[in-house]
């Protein structure tokens, strides 16, 4: 199936979506008829979305992973909320979300003996004191 621009006897242009099976080419839906040659792509795009949902009527997607697909996205959203609210960070207050996040993860479990602060240093940035 594919979506196909067609000249009609009166001159305009028909958006149709057509299959080509046993050597001929079938018209399954008619999209419609743009009376602007801009409305072309749009039809195109709906006669698309057509397809689509008919190939998932005939053939349903299973979806595996949609739970823990929508969470992350969730995670994500969230996330990106969180940083474009951030408007700076005092030079304490990266230390003071590093610390959390390093600690969440177990950073810090096998390092009790070294000095923490070293670690940082690639990740705050430079200022002069």
């Amino acid at each position: 199936m594919h979506v196909r621009s067609k000249k009609n006897r009166s001159g305009s242009i028909s958006v149709v979506v057509v299959d080509k099976s046993s050597g001929r080419y079938k018209e399954l839906h008619t999209v419609g008829v743009p009376k602007e040659e801009s409305k072309i792509e749009s039809f195109r795009q709906k006669g698309l979305e057509w397809i689509r949902r008919r190939k998932l009527a005939m053939q349903p997607e299973l979806d595996l992973y949609g739970e823990e697909r929508r969470i992350l996205e969730y995670e994500v959203e969230m996330t990106e909320r969180v940083v474009a609210n951030i408007d700076n960070i005092l030079i304490n207050g990266a230390e003071l979300i590093l610390d959390r996040v390093f600690d969440r993860i177990g950073f810090f479990f096998f390092s009790d003996s070294l000095p923490q602060k070293k670690y940082f240093l690639p990740l705050l940035p430079l200022t002069n004191q």
